[in-house]
């Protein structure tokens, strides 16, 4: 079972709201999302990626242990995939659908569709379906020590990231992803606030992706010059984290949102196929002139 207070918090919402899981879509996954998938009692699953070699990856990494093995749905399925790509998934309906970090992730495989992506994954929701989105609330430019420090890497991974000639992540706060999720036609249900403790461990990992994008640089005296530099500030993340009680500097937080369809207005399909057929009537009109 995957210990995680944000899984968690998912399972205790969908629990508390007496539905069962059914047909679960991991809509952006990843090793630690789907061994959780794993565990919960649906009616099937379906895991999407982007990444045709993680998703590769991904099939040798999840070597489950019996006991996984026996509580895991006998349909599932990991597929790669864009949901820029309207054919995908077409006609495939999902009672639950999890979007795990989903819309950070967006920019490094489909750059500016972060607005589109709540329309997107609506079409595959069932009418009282639920779809949970895991965020977190982006790391601000600046903050007082010792939170600096968590700042100052997070600046130095995303600047080493496009020396490389690649695409961070680009995460967004709690509040877009509720305007944007009442524009697509949801209502918020609930949401959740996690703060975060960053730990020595957890921003050397931030650090460590700095590091292996230097071999992408093309200028050579500069990737030499960088990785002085992250040999710097990996020995000030130590010093900092030694003189914080408990070794942990709390900065953001993650965010569990839950949200359901509204249900369409009674008329609505009708209309839309009324507004298509006049669409369609005046580009007829103006293509005959």
């Amino acid at each position: 079972m995957v210990d995680d207070a944000l899984f968690k918090a998912v399972t205790g919402l969908q629990t508390a709201s007496g539905k069962p899981w059914g047909r679960f879509l991991d809509s952006g996954t990843g090793t630690h999302s789907l061994r959780w998938v794993h565990t919960l009692p649906t009616a099937g699953w379906t895991a999407v990626t982007a990444d045709a070699q993680f998703a590769a990856n991904m099939q040798a990494e999840l070597q489950l242990t019996d006991a996984e093995r026996a509580q895991a749905s006998t349909a599932a399925c990991i597929i790669v995939g864009n949901w820029q790509d309207e054919s995908f998934q077409e006609g495939e309906i999902y009672d639950t659908i999890l979007a795990d970090y989903l819309i950070g992730a967006i920019d490094g495989f489909s750059p500016y569709y972060q607005d589109e992506i709540f329309d997107r994954l609506k079409r595959h929701l069932a009418p009282g379906g639920t779809l949970f989105i895991i965020g977190m609330q982006p790391v601000p430019d600046s903050a007082p020590h010792p939170a600096n420090i968590v700042t100052e890497v997070a600046r130095l991974r995303d600047a080493c990231i496009l020396l490389a000639g690649h695409r961070p992540y680009r995460e967004f706060p709690l509040d877009w992803v509720e305007r944007h999720l009442k524009k697509a036609g949801f209502a918020v249900t609930l949401s959740r606030r996690m703060p975060i403790l960053h730990s020595e461990g957890s921003i050397r990992r931030q650090l460590d992706v700095a590091s292996r994008k230097l071999p992408y640089f093309e200028d050579r005296d500069l990737a030499a010059a960088m990785e002085r530099h992250i040999a710097a500030v990996g020995a000030r993340i130590v010093s900092t984290c030694s003189c914080v009680r408990g070794g942990r500097i709390q900065l953001g937080f993650d965010y569990v949102v839950a949200a359901e369809p509204l249900p369409r207005p009674p008329g609505a399909a009708a209309a839309s196929s009324e507004n298509g057929r006049a669409a369609g009537d005046v580009a007829g009109e103006e293509m005959a002139t």
